[in-house]
């Protein structure tokens, strides 16, 4: 920006001050002559003079006292910076507090969720991307193998921090699966490599133990084994005809019988018994047979606890009295063992049982069913293929035929597996066999083949037989010792009123009753026993037997390839531990272990532990999964279109999508062709070239929990939140850099990895970037300061080493640096980090700036001609006005740019504020001393920049040569006699001269009328030009500054960018809540309603309804609950309708709503249908159950009905709601994000774990939705599309207000409705410069009061109005030109675009100020616009000249942000400004010339109440007076009479063209 030329007369300047060379040697006396000339001024000047006596005393004071004025600025700006600049946080790197608009919605919603402590995600992740160098297929084996590597080597990072290692384990959102199993299982991460048996590296050995005990034990298939002998024996009687329930036949027969299967339309593969182990948990609430199993489930386990109990209270009862009776009568007989054994036995069971104790026995004995049930057809089969002809000879031989068969049936199959699994359990091969051809095992051999007739090893306890005929053997049902025989009749031996273990009764009642010998058995201790994997015997056929030693070996090789390996080391004892294993084992624990060992077998499940993991061995529980399925390989698959169509299903982490749901396509795959949305496994992918990983990790205060965890390998430790911010910084930085190693590097594969990590929980990648190059400038500042200084040096310079004013330019440049950084130090106090805008703007323009404000006063002083103090009196008289005026203007300017509400904007400009008010009172207050000084050292004769050095007498000679006279005159003229001779020859003519007199004078104001038209024809097509190619370039403006366009060239940030928006645009998002009124239903239903609308939106990818805390609350508390299912406590039941508030013992239930919202409904598959999504959580009238039905009081109306019901909290007040949102988080882990009174709940065992029974604050003032994914940003438009498709749902609902969070929000916030704050920005900053223009107009012409009020105030309305005109094209012109120069519209350019109305406004507000206080004398609007622009074109086009020079600098940067958003922009606006101020504005000002807009005085004319004399008055006042009037011909006058500096008066214009006439 620029400065008036500091000849403008200003109101406390002499109007008519006489600059000529003869007339300003005044010698000593000048500071009188000054007083004298103003004794004479005219009265209406004397508010000038008050005005101008204090600016005086104030420099005045300046010249007697320099050294206040030396040391107090510079001290306090080193101060400022001492204190801002060594803050530790002085760069802005969080982008929200950049991007965010302020005063938005979005902007009061974080800092709402801020004062909550709750504004973030809960998460905070890093997106790693996996590309083809050459663009082409990602799933290729070597890429592949190139991907899983650098997985495992990025998992493997690990930081030191304070002497901790801290992996992966440490800082991963999720690696356990329960209580007491963090750091046990692996951590959770998305990624394609998880379609492929590949990605298993990552489970270790006791991940695979955890996932196999806590995951497929406990989940799958214990609450399924819990209930699959209620569905065969109680619910159908298919299998049980004993039973008269039927609700579960047809679900039985579809998978037990393939002609019923095909018959209802399945096909005959359908039918397939092993899977009704996944329909028992997939089958719908509703179902009748689901209904019917959860019912008797629970009344069979009640029942078979009371009956075991009772049986065992009896028991024990009795045979105490057995012994008391025994005592009695034989007092001096020992009591019997066995008896005195059954009486503790008895009575600790009775004591310890256990509702789970009593499940599990009828697990197992559901287990020991389906073995014969599902084993059995394969037993048939092996029997076959046993049963050969020579194995047949030698059974016949040994055994006898009666026991060698040659086939068998299916129910010879199933008694002999049932009795395989009665046998005793062997510690030679435990799993054993079931065929009948082998002896009993001892210790020291293992069992013969040929040598018995009992199968190899089995559970060790008998399970056959009747279950609680010891109820009978007791007469339990009427147990009372007291009336035996009388209405209490046990089945004791005849005559005995106690029991006996011997009688035949006894033994056939009890000891054959399963419950008993179970319970028993887990008493009883088992020796010497063990789990191992031995080959189990041949035969020893004796040598008498033909071909004896051949049949013997073929056995022992048969048995060997036959012996099944079921032990592990897991399987304890087993062969390796029992010497050192102390632990007493019982007979009821090596047959829970065989009943295990049976279900993992091969031919039940095919499970091993410690091996298995979801990778070899599926649940069947996502689409495309089978239970006891495997996933595909990549390795060694010769047919990459197999490779493709195994990529082209869908897709679920380890958990099949139980917990975290399918993966949206969109979110891992990119550059897919078919599209996402068209591949299947039917129509399979051709190619894929980007495959994205997503690692979601801890925020800080997690991480705090996290790993202070009882089962951290390294130990658990205690950190604060302030050093686990430390810790996920350095791992986020270690993380991201592991990935992305030699991204650049063609020659290191063909893939390309890149990531990037978000600023959730600490700054991530952008953060760091911004943290790196904010301060990164300081090259570039420290040439633009350099050129600066030359620049100023180069005008200022002087052959006479005297006049030099190198010296001084230099403290004038570092005075301006100094107090520039101090401004930003003074920000930095303030709270004002520095942000990126600020880092590159203004050091660029705003020491332009206090630059060309320092050689305004330099161009002043050097005008002066002396060194006295009158000199430096007047010379910062003249420069006070403009220095101010132009300061006010760029204050101004920066003020207009806080109506912005984005921090980038409004901060900047604050600082920029501070900057303006430094360098205005650096250059006012203490850079005029230093001029002092340096007048001091002028008049002392000495060098600049070697100040101890005088002048010699040759260069004194040099300078008067033999004009003796002269040398004495300038003597005794004292120290202004030098100055006086030296202005006469100095060389500054020669910048004004090329510039003004031999370029724009003779181009634009020339004496040839033909060249005067030619180029204002051009300048004003040039304008016109400029001016439509701005408005066609608005309307092809786009908005938004893209992440690619953010990031550096060279960063793997911005490849990352690139290669994400081009191929695989998505991004992690969240939905929140306020404070609602949660116990009104409709309230309820409108929210859910609002969280599914947001998640149909095009670009959200796709999510269940019940993901949601609210939806997921209501489905809990209603029937359709399942939470019950897999209980880990089968005593505490944890569906909400089980749980009693004890205020009013009512339940936490729900009731149905009619859904009239369109609310989603809940997706039930047909047929063999996968549903991939479940959808809504609301119901059709059919799929209601039937309780709830009769609770609503509704019905279903057949086909016809289209109804659906949602669930609802049935009006919970808030002590309720407190109560059963509390038990809702305590048994199913919860969600939502709820505010909480305590900080962790009840400690669990394991330290670092903690119940979730956490107080929820009531109300609840917040609430968050599931983790969201968006996908198909791949432009700034489709970006703003989410923003106003999500909002519309959520931040513009007309009851319910919600918000959305993550990166687009964030990011493209401030986009929304950007033009129109630039429009606002724009007319705020026109309207003010208006408003500044014609304030400084109108104080100035009334100060100076030559003209009446009225027509003053009608010439400064028009003088602003041109200005405005002048501030509005160049505003529009630079915004259309910087869009067609491909500037988006953003934050950054909108500040550079409203910038150019202060560049404006400098330049036109002094070319139309100079042209309206013209001399009246001169005639002619081209003559008035060279008087104008004779004084300004020097500053003018120095300002231009500083400003392009600070502003080039900007090119130069490796940043491209930098050039896009900065360097082009404020380019443009330079060149804009300058060419509409100094050459489109004259060419206008040439076709003003009416005497409204003549506001200047004719010299030597008095003013008069009529105000000044007309034109047509001068020329009469000319005729009878010459001498009184300076008369004005027809020719323009030329330049010739401007001093050397081509800074001339008022007078020195009119004297010239008085001479020329």
């Amino acid at each position: 920006m620029m400065n008036e030329d500091p000849t403008m007369a200003d109101p406390m300047a002499d109007p008519n001050p006489d600059t000529g060379s003869e007339e300003r040697s005044v010698g000593p006396a000048a500071s009188q002559d000054i007083d004298n000339e103003a004794a004479k001024m005219e009265p209406q000047e004397s508010t000038r003079s008050q005005s101008e006596s204090k600016s005086s005393k104030l420099f005045r004071l300046m010249a007697h006292q320099p050294w206040l004025f030396l040391a107090f600025l510079p001290i306090l700006w080193i101060i400022f910076c001492s204190i801002g600049w060594t803050k530790g946080d002085k760069v802005e790197d969080e982008v929200n507090k950049i991007w965010i608009q302020q005063r938005s919605e979005y902007a009061k919603d974080k800092e709402y969720a801020d004062s909550l402590g709750t504004n973030d995600l809960g998460s905070t992740a890093f997106f790693g991307l996996a590309a083809s160098r050459d663009g082409d297929n990602m799933f290729t084996e070597d890429r592949l193998k190139e991907l899983v590597a650098r997985m495992q080597k990025t998992e493997a990072t690990t930081i030191d921090f304070k002497g901790h290692t801290i992996s992966w384990q440490d800082v991963c959102s999720s690696n356990s699966v329960g209580p007491g199993t963090a750091y046990q299982f692996p951590c959770a991460r998305l990624t394609p490599i998880d379609f492929f048996q590949e990605a298993r590296w990552f489970f270790r050995e006791v991940d695979r133990v955890t996932w196999y005990e806590d995951v497929v034990r406990k989940v799958i298939l214990k609450p399924r084994l819990e209930r699959f002998g209620i569905l065969q024996g109680v619910c159908s009687n298919v299998v049980n005809t004993a039973s008269t329930r039927t609700d579960c036949n047809h679900v039985l027969l579809l998978r037990s019988s393939p002609a019923y299967a095909v018959q209802n339309g399945y096909p005959a593969s359908y039918a397939n018994p092993l899977n009704l182990f996944g329909d028992i948990g997939n089958l719908e609430m509703n179902d009748q047979c689901k209904i019917c199993i959860e019912t008797e489930f629970e009344n069979t386990i009640d029942q078979l606890e009371a009956g075991i109990r009772g049986m065992y209270q009896i028991t024990a009862a009795e045979s105490g009295r057995a012994i008391q009776d025994a005592t009695a009568n034989n007092p001096n007989e020992p009591v019997d063992a066995d008896l005195a054994r059954l009486f503790e036995n008895a009575k600790a069971i009775s004591q310890s049982l256990t509702r789970q104790d009593v499940i599990d026995y009828f697990v197992y004995t559901t287990v020991r069913r389906l073995y014969a049930a599902f084993g059995s057809s394969s037993l048939v089969s092996s029997y076959s293929g046993l049963a050969t002809d020579d194995f047949l000879a030698v059974c016949n031989a040994v055994l006898g035929s009666a026991n060698c068969a040659a086939n068998i049936t299916e129910q010879e199959a199933q008694a002999l597996l049932l009795n395989h699994a009665d046998h005793a359990f062997s510690s030679w091969n435990s799993g054993g066999l079931p065929f009948p051809f082998w002896s009993e095992e001892t210790a020291d051999n293992p069992a013969v083949l040929f040598g018995g007739t009992s199968p190899v090893s089995g559970s060790g306890v008998d399970l056959s037989g009747n279950q609680l005929t010891t109820m009978l053997y007791f007469d339990a049902a009427n147990y009372n010792p007291a009336a035996i025989g009388d209405t209490w009749n046990p089945l004791y031996a005849d005559g005995s009123v106690v029991m006996d273990m011997n009688d035949p009764s006894f033994i056939a009642s009890v000891e054959t009753d399963p419950a008993y010998k179970w319970f028993i058995a887990s008493v009883t201790s088992a020796e010497d026993k063990f789990c191992d994997n031995k080959d189990i015997g041949g035969s020893q056929l004796p040598q008498q037997v033909p071909n004896a030693d051949a049949i013997n070996a073929q056995t022992a090789g048969l048995m060997q390839a036959v012996s099944p390996r079921w032990c592990t080391k897991f399987s304890l004892p087993n062969a390796d531990t029992v010497e050192t294993d102390t632990t007493e084992y019982t007979v009821q624990h090596f047959a829970r272990m065989w009943y295990d060992l049976v279900i993992d077998s091969p031919s039940f499940l095919g499970l091993t532990q410690g091996t298995s993991d979801p990778y070899v061995w599926t649940t069947g529980q996502g689409c495309g999964y089978s239970l006891g399925g495997e996933r595909a390989f990549f390795t060694d698959v010769t047919d990459d279109d197999v490779l493709l169509r195994n990529a082209s299903g869908q897709l679920y982490y380890i958990d099949e999508g139980s917990s975290l749901g399918p993966v949206d396509r969109n979110l891992l795959l990119g550059g897919t062709e078919p599209s996402t949305s068209e591949y299947s496994p039917e129509n399979p992918l051709k190619t894929a070239s980007v495959l994205s990983s997503i690692y979601v990790k801890l925020v800080p205060r997690d991480i705090v929990q996290r790993v202070a965890n009882c089962n951290r390998p390294d130990g658990p430790i205690e950190i604060t939140e302030a050093e686990a911010e430390d810790i996920l910084y350095d791992y986020k930085k270690a993380f991201e850099e592991s990935w992305t190693e030699d991204w650049d590097d063609s020659s290191a594969g063909e893939v390309k990895f890149v990531g990037f990590h978000d600023d959730q929980g600490v700054i991530g990648t952008t953060g760091r970037l911004l943290k790196d190059i904010t301060l990164d400038n300081g090259t570039l500042v420290a040439i633009s300061i350099v050129l600066l200084a030359l620049f100023s040096a180069l005008f200022l310079l002087d052959c006479d080493l005297v006049e030099s004013r190198i010296l001084i330019t230099t403290v004038g440049v570092a005075l301006v640096i100094l107090a520039f950084f101090a401004s930003v130090g003074f920000g930095l106090m303030c709270g004002i980090k520095v942000n990126i805008t600020i880092g590159w703007t203004l050091p660029f323009i705003m020491l332009g700036l206090g630059v060309d404000d320092m050689y305004i006063v330099l161009i002043a002083l050097k005008k002066q001609g002396g060194y006295t103090e009158a000199n430096f009196l007047a010379a910062m008289k003249e420069v006070l006005v403009p220095v101010s005026m132009t300061s006010m203007v760029n204050a101004a300017m920066f003020a207009i740019l806080n109506i912005s509400d984005v921090p980038a904007v409004y901060l900047t400009a604050r600082v920029a504020l501070i900057a303006v008010v430094f360098l205005y009172l650096t250059i006012i207050l203490c850079f005029p001393a230093y001029c002092w000084l340096d007048m001091q050292r002028q008049a002392a004769n000495r060098y600049d920049v070697a100040c101890c050095v005088r002048a010699s007498a040759d260069e004194e000679q040099d300078e008067y040569g033999d004009d003796d006279d002269k040398k004495d005159e300038d003597k005794e003229g004292g120290s202004n006699a030098r100055g006086e001779h030296a202005a006469n020859k100095r060389p500054g003519h020669v910048w004004a001269s090329f510039i003004y007199d031999d370029f724009y004078r003779p181009v634009l104001l020339g004496e040839s009328a033909a060249m005067r038209a030619f180029s204002h024809t051009l300048v004003w097509v040039t304008a016109a030009t400029l001016i439509g190619l701005a408005i066609w370039g608005i309307t092809e403006r786009e908005i938004g500054l893209g992440l690619e366009d953010f990031f550096p060239d060279g960063n793997q940030a911005k490849e990352w960018a690139t290669i994400r928006t081009a191929e695989l645009a998505s991004w992690s998002v969240g939905i929140n809540w306020g404070e609602l009124d949660y116990s009104n239903m409709d309230v309820q239903m409108q929210m859910v309603k609002q969280f599914e609308d947001v998640v149909e939106s095009p670009h959200v990818a796709q999510l269940d309804t019940d993901m949601l805390w609210m939806a997921d609350l209501q489905i809990w508390a209603s029937r359709h609950c399942t939470d019950n299912f897999d209980r880990e406590d089968t005593l505490q039941k944890e569906c909400g309708r089980d749980q009693i508030y004890p205020k009013d013992n009512s339940s936490c239930s729900a009731t149905w709503l009619l859904n009239t919202i369109g609310r989603r409904n809940k997706q039930f598959p047909v047929g063999e249908q996968c549903v991939v999504y479940k959808g809504g959580i609301c119901r059709p009238t059919e799929w209601m159950h039937p309780d709830d039905l009769i609770d609503i009081g509704e019905t279903y109306q057949g086909d016809q009905d289209t109804r659906s019901w949602c669930p609802v909290l049935d009006n919970w007040d808030d002590e309720k709601m407190q109560f059963c949102i509390g038990r809702w988080r305590d048994l199913t882990g919860g969600g939502g994000k709820l505010l909480l009174h305590n900080d962790t709940g009840t400690p669990r065992q394991c330290s670092g774990e903690y119940r979730n029974d956490e107080l929820v604050q009531i109300p609840i003032k917040f609430s968050q939705g599931p983790s969201m994914f968006v996908f198909g940003l791949n432009s700034h438009d489709d970006t703003l599309d989410l923003l106003d498709e999500t909002r519309a749902f959520c931040d513009d609902h007309p009851e319910l207000r919600c918000w959305m969070t993550g990166i687009p929000y964030d990011y493209w916030s401030q986009y929304i409705g950007i033009f129109g704050m630039l429009l606002e920005l724009g007319a705020a900053a026109v309207g003010i410069g208006f408003a500044v223009s014609f304030l400084f107009l109108f104080l100035k012409l009334s100060l100076e009061a030559n003209h009446p009020r009225n027509k003053i105030m009608f010439g400064s309305f028009v003088g602003a109005l041109l200005i405005s005109v002048v501030t509005l094209a160049s505003l529009v012109t630079v915004s259309g030109l910087s869009f067609l120069s491909d500037v988006s519209l953003t934050g950054f350019s909108q500040m550079s675009f409203v910038l150019s109305v202060g560049f404006a406004v400098e330049y036109a507000v002094h070319v139309v100020s100079r042209w309206l206080r013209s001399d009246l004398s001169i005639e002619g609007g081209i003559a008035r616009v060279e008087y104008t622009m004779s004084f300004l074109m020097l500053p003018t086009f120095m300002s231009f000249v500083s400003s392009v020079i600070g502003i080039s600098c900007l090119a130069f940067t490796d940043f491209e942000f930098n050039e896009v958003f900065f360097f082009r922009p404020l380019m443009i606006v330079v060149m804009v400004t300058y060419f509409f101020g100094c050459w489109w504005l004259p060419c206008i000002l040439a076709l003003l010339d009416c005497d409204s807009l003549r506001l200047g005085r004719r010299r030597g004319a008095a003013v008069t109440a009529d105000g000044p004399p007309t034109a047509s008055e001068d020329v009469a006042a000319a005729k009878t007076n010459p001498d009184a009037v300076d008369n004005n011909d027809d020719e323009i006058p030329s330049t010739k009479y401007l001093n050397n500096d081509n800074s001339s008066s008022e007078e020195d214009f009119v004297d010239g063209v008085a001479k020329q006439s």
